[in-house]
């Protein structure tokens, strides 16, 4: 239960963030103006997203890890734009709550193997 948590959590906090890495859809004025800003979400997004990966894999291998993590992907990428278009306000908001229940997850899931 906690590793569906944790890559659900931090697979839809890399989704959010990399929807507000673009300077047309972002929330933040300082990541529409500065370049930096979001060239450092962005990687900070893909350093996630390998995290995450190797957490799946640390807990079921490889081989089953990587369609796993796609898929998740594809679910959270989906729920993330139709959040972003339905419910805007609350599209940053659960981004954090999920980024944070994902930590927390993972840091059992790390635990307990």
């Amino acid at each position: 239960m906690s590793l569906t948590l944790a890559s659900i959590g931090l697979v839809y906090a890399v989704c959010v963030a990399l929807h507000h890495a673009h300077p047309k859809r972002t929330a933040f004025e300082h990541v529409r103006t500065d370049v930096r800003a979001q060239k450092a979400l962005r990687i900070g997004a893909v350093v996630v997203l390998c995290l995450a990966q190797w957490l799946i894999a640390q807990a079921v291998g490889w081989e089953r890890g990587i369609p796993i993590l796609l898929g998740v992907l594809a679910a959270a990428g989906a729920l993330s734009l139709i959040v972003a278009t339905l419910a805007p306000r609350s599209h940053l908001p659960g981004g954090a709550v999920l980024m944070a229940t994902g930590t927390i997850s993972a840091g059992i899931t790390l635990a307990s193997l």
